[in-house]
Order: C-alpha cells, then structure tokens, then sequence
C-alpha cells in the first residue's frame, strides 16, 4: 500500500539512499555478469553480429517508449495516490489490461507490414537480419508487461523482490550464451531468444506479489488521469533512446555501412553505461517514486539541495576513474580490434551522470504535474542529437556520435534547471556543483597527461593512486570533511 508519512528530509535522504544501494548492488551484479560477455562476444562474434545485437536494443527502447506512453511514471504517480485496497484493484488491472491491448494492436501492426517495417526498425544488411526482427517483436510484448512489473514493484518498494528477480533473468541469460555460443558455437541467432530470459523472472515475481489486485476489470476514469499525466512523458521516454542509440543507426548509414565501427563503437560504450549502471539507474529507480509520497513541501527542497551535491559528488567520481582508465577497460575485457573506442569513454560517461542531475533539479516540476516541458525539451534535445551526428559523424567519426550524445545531455540538464528556477521557489547551490564538476575535469585531464605506463598493473595502480587526491578535494568541497551530513544521515533511524 502506499505510504501517506511525512518524513524529515534526513529520514526521507536515508531511505532514497538505502532503496538506491539495494537497486545499485542488484545493477551491479547484473551488469558485472553482462559484462562477462563483453570477451566472449569479441571472441567469438564478429563486429557485425555485434552490432545487430546493438541495433536490437536500440529497436527495444525505442520501440517500447512508445508502446508504454509515458504510463511507467504515470504509473508509480497514480500509485501513491491511491488509499485503498479496491483503488489499487483498479489501477493494476486498468494498467495491466492496457499494456496488453496496446502491445497486442501495435506488434500486429509491425508484423503485418514486416516487408517494410524490418529493414526500417533493424536498418542493416545482416543476413539475420529477419530472424532479429521476429525475436524482437517477442520480446517487446513481454518488455511491455514487464516495464508494469517493475514499476509496481519500486512503487510498493520491494526493491529487494525486484533485484533479486532481475539477478535470476542475467545469471540464466548469461549461462546460456555460454553454453551456447562457447560449447555449442551456435553464432548470435542464440542471443535472439536468450534476451527473453531476462524478462520472465520479474514478470513472474511481480504477477505473484500483485496478485491480490488483478482482476478482469476496467477504470477509464483512472486510465485518463494516466493518460494526461504520462503523455507528455512520451516524448521524454522516447527521446532518451534517441540520445542513447540512434547514433548506431546513423554510424552505418553515413560511415559505415559494414557494421564494424558501430561494434567498436558498441563495446566502449557499454564501458561509458557504467555510471548509469551502477549509480543513475538505481539512484532513479529510488528517487522517482519517492519524489511522489506525500510529504512536506518545504523538507522536499532541502532534499533536493542536498541530492544534487550528493549524486555529483558520486557521479564525478565515477566519471573520473572511467576516464582514467579507459584504455586499461578494454585492454582487460576485449580485444585490441576493440581499443580504438576508447576516447569515447569520457563522453559517454558524462552524458549518464548529467542524465541523472537532470532528474535531481527538475524533480519539483514532476511532483506539480508540470510534464508538457519536460518531453518537449528532451524532445528537441534528441533533434539537436540527430542534427549533430550528422554534421560530425563524418568529420570526427565515432568521436562526433559521443560528442554529440554529450551535447545533448548538458542541453537537457541546463534547460531543465532554468526551467525550474523560474518556476520553483528552490536554490540549487550551483557554485559548488560547477566547482565539483571542474575538479573533476581539471584532475582527469592531469592524470591522463602525466601518467603513460605500458604495464597494464602499474598504470591501474598509480592512476588510481593519483585520482585519491582529486577525490578527497571534492569531498571537501561537497561539505563531507564535517562529516556531518553523512552523520546525520545515516544515524537517523
């Protein structure tokens, strides 16, 4: 059921902090095994099978942004409002009922038209490239029902529930593209069907758990606040896999229509996904639900002050030792085929934090309904994504996708925090989360000067032991050397 409390803002800090870790060691185990098929598919695929499975993804999210219309937060929205047992009954069977119609109307449409829809969604010359898009169209049906799991499941906060049902879907996932592609050599078409493994532990958990309320019924009323709530979100949800992976599409249409650029490129991105992996996902999966419990207004702002200081701090950290140490990433997890995408690293990295710090300042316009900017922004944003790639894929290659993607991010985080000042009563300390974000830069840029090591061990070590300086320098400037935010937090009970 919902929870109505009106916490302090430390308190309210310390369960966004604990929900966050539970999220953040469930992603990081997840994409700790994901990251175990980075060497066994630059071993034994080909950069172009590489990229089909890159282009499968991009298909998914794009695909599925539509397919949800903006109900995943509309979802957890509508959720805290409900006070009862029977209101819940009707808000998980509307939704459910819902997602299915919409998967059901839209797929069909797909399929029946696959002669076009195909080449369009999956736009490669790869000979499986129509077995790709049969197993695609699978699992977006089952992305779709799965996306209302999840959401349920962070609304009710069963975090745990949630991580550990996801960890069962990557260990099988990850288990049978061993076995399969190492044992059985049977090439990428085992992928296509493994990826639904990853989806049917959290459609199980979550079906069991919400069982109680789903029943065949329908609440228009409800689908309509929904639906006005989220629609606007549409543009959001669909606009973020345009910024993450319409670059790939555009990699082979304008340079390389081989598919080797865009696995390269492809690997070292997974590498520049690791802030989102381990910090802005599951910062997001706890501060998104708790932005909509009905708590004091002005313990809301406190909150939001310190947040964005706080996930900088992370963040800029994360970013730092990233970007040190991209070469070393590859050269542990890959192939020298693969190296010459490590420039990209930093980029990409910073596109994921500021990602994040936008859902940190534009959180008080979620709360108040104020949507209809939001997708509109990050909408344009996309526009300026697309124009970019096109006007520097071919002068910079690669490089000209990941500035790009970067461009557009800070556009997002800058609109949305001017946005926000004219229209919220909340000052952000921006002075102090510039100077973190100019340490950070200042300190990668010296280390990665000064430091050359041909020695993989040697150079891991000493990057590491020079990026302790530039850390505790940031911490100071956070307020950490009191230690008392952290005191306060974490001793509150």
């Amino acid at each position: 059921m919902p929870n109505i409390s009106t916490p302090e803002p430390t308190t309210r800090i310390l369960h966004i902090f604990k929900t966050s870790s539970i999220h953040s060691v469930g992603t990081f185990l997840n994409k700790l095994l994901l990251l175990s098929l980075v060497p066994l598919y630059s071993h034994l695929l080909p950069a172009s099978d590489t990229g089909l499975i890159g282009l499968m993804d991009t298909a998914e999210q794009f695909l599925i942004a539509f397919l949800i219309l903006g109900q995943g937060q509309a979802f957890v929205w509508q959720f805290k409002q409900e006070p009862d047992r029977e209101a819940l009954t009707r808000l998980l069977s509307t939704s459910m009922w819902f997602m299915v119609l919409i998967s059901t109307v839209a797929i069909g449409v797909l399929v029946l038209f696959s002669i076009r829809t195909a080449p369009l969604i999956l736009n490669t010359a790869h000979p499986l490239q129509g077995l790709a898009f049969v197993w695609l169209m699978v699992s977006l049906f089952l992305r779709n029902l799965q996306s209302l799991s999840v959401n349920y499941l962070r609304a009710d906060r069963k975090a745990l529930s949630l991580e550990i049902a996801n960890l069962i879907g990557t260990t099988l996932f990850v288990g049978f593209n061993f076995v399969l592609l190492y044992w059985f050599h049977t090439g990428v078409s085992a992928i296509f069907v493994t990826r639904l493994l990853l989806l049917l532990p959290v459609l199980v958990v979550a079906g069991w758990l919400a069982r109680p309320y789903l029943q065949f019924c329908w609440d228009s009323g409800v689908l309509r606040k929904m639906l006005r709530y989220g629609f606007p979100i549409t543009l959001t949800a669909m606009a973020y896999p345009i910024l993450n992976f319409a670059d790939r599409y555009m990699i082979t249409a304008l340079i390389d229509p081989s598919g080797n650029l865009n696995g390269i490129y492809e690997i070292s991105y997974k590498f520049g996904m690791i802030p989102s992996m381990v910090l802005v996902g599951p910062f997001l999966q706890a501060w998104q639900p708790a932005l909509y419990d009905k708590a004091d207004d002005a313990n809301r702002n406190e909150v939001y002050r310190r947040m964005l200081l706080y996930i900088t701090f992370a963040g800029a950290t994360l970013w730092l030792g990233l970007s040190v140490m991209r070469t070393e990433l590859l050269q542990l997890f890959s192939t020298p085929a693969y190296y010459s995408g490590s420039a990209i690293i930093p980029w990409v990295a910073a596109s994921n934090v500021f990602y994040g710090l936008g859902w940190i300042v534009v959180a008080g316009l979620a709360v108040q309904s104020k949507t209809v900017f939001m997708g509109v922004w990050t909408a344009l944003a996309a526009l300026i994504n697309i124009l970019l790639n096109f006007w520097w894929l071919p002068i910079w290659g690669i490089m000209g996708a990941a500035y790009a993607t970067t461009t557009a991010f800070v556009f997002i985080f800058i609109g949305f925090a001017v946005y926000s000042k004219t229209k919220l009563t909340i000052s952000f300390p921006y002075v102090r989360w510039f100077l973190l974000c100019a340490i950070a830069w200042m300190g990668y840029a010296i280390v990665d000067k000064i430091i050359a090591i041909p020695n993989l061990f040697f150079s891991i070590i000493l990057k590491a032991l020079f990026c302790l300086p530039v850390i505790f320098l940031m911490a100071y400037v956070v307020g950490l050397r009191r230690l008392q935010d952290l005191q306060t937090i974490f001793k509150q009970k």
